[in-house]
């Protein structure tokens, strides 16, 4: 199961800090509201707190740090523990001031947020929300601890020995036919959808709409062979488009949200978080592969990066040397 799904132009987004809040926010709203909606808000947030609770890490003076691989990654995020916009949640939930009330307490702690997005605090502290004590204790927890998470349902991306290879079977009674669910995943150009995302896209016009920011322009070649195939069906031009496949097949799946296995091993004095063997090979950006989480301003970690900004502080810059 994945508990922050973002789906941006990522690789895998695997805990991600600021789809976490993107979560929070809204349900803590609706959690007031509707009792059986309550019940069901209550659940999320429990699922969604006990995640950042296997991941947080008490340092320098039991300030709780996030420090999970994730995707959706930014360079503000990467740089500090502090500067994640989960550090608000994680100090209030499990800080040292946090109350064992229906009421949040103002939390003590010994460094000064300066959140990007923000709010998100503010939605907690004036919930009813109660948090369970047990995952509290779980981010304080000090003893050695392993945990391991599958996030996500794989797909292939890799192209097959020919353009009529049988596709992979799917796990869990999983259907190629499931757009909805593959679109949600980025993986719209993998091999097997490919075909039908093209037919759908010019069945429904998508060209001139949700595919506008693919970058194909309103009249290039590339968008006219694509409209093109729309009169005969893709299957027509399978041969084709499995040549053009085979050579661009890194950059059409480089958003792919695909199946991600996270490992985290944490101790009283560091912990290490990686996601194991995320598409090798392929490019990506906003991938924040693995981290060791040594203080609250140690923290170590490598990157790839794509490019380095002409304004080294203009992190807006994408890809960049972080992102």
């Amino acid at each position: 199961t994945t508990f922050a799904d973002g789906g941006g132009a990522n690789s895998n987004d695997d805990d991600d800090d600021d789809d976490s809040n993107d979560d929070e926010a809204p349900a803590t709203y609706y959690q007031s509201i509707g009792q059986d909606l309550a019940r069901r808000a209550e659940m999320v947030l429990d699922i969604l707190f006990l995640d950042l609770a296997l991941h947080t890490k008490l340092t320098d003076g039991a300030d709780p740090m996030f420090g999970s691989t994730h995707g959706r990654s930014y360079t503000k995020d990467k740089v500090a523990p502090v500067k994640q916009d989960t550090f608000e949640v994680t100090a209030i939930l499990f800080g040292d001031g946090y109350g064992h009330s229906p009421s949040l307490s103002p939390t003590k702690t010994n460094f000064t947020y300066r959140p990007v997005w923000g709010g998100n605090g503010a939605f907690l502290v004036a919930s009813d929300y109660v948090l369970p004590d047990v995952i509290r204790e779980i981010a304080r927890d000090t003893s050695p601890m392993v945990d391991r998470e599958r996030m996500g349902v794989p797909i292939s991306i890799e192209p097959p020995p020919s353009a009529v290879a049988a596709s992979p079977l799917l796990p869990y009674g999983l259907s190629y036919s499931d757009l909805d669910l593959w679109w949600g995943m980025n993986a719209m150009t993998a091999w097997p959808l490919l075909p039908s995302t093209i037919n759908t896209a010019n069945e429904h016009d998508l060209w001139d709409g949700q595919f506008r920011s693919l970058g194909l322009g309103t009249s290039s070649a590339a968008l006219s062979f694509l409209k093109g195939i729309g009169s005969t069906g893709a299957e027509a031009y399978k041969g084709l488009l499995f040549q053009i496949y085979l050579t661009a097949w890194p950059v059409f799946n480089m958003a792919v949200l695909n199946q991600a296995n996270t490992y985290t091993y944490r101790t009283e004095h560091y912990m290490l978080s990686t996601v194991q063997d995320y598409n090798p090979g392929l490019r990506s950006n906003q991938i924040h592969t693995w981290q060791a989480t040594l203080s609250g301003t140690a923290i170590v970690f490598t990157t790839h990066p794509a490019r380095f900004a002409v304004d080294e502080d203009d992190s807006s810059v994408l890809p960049n040397k972080f992102d």
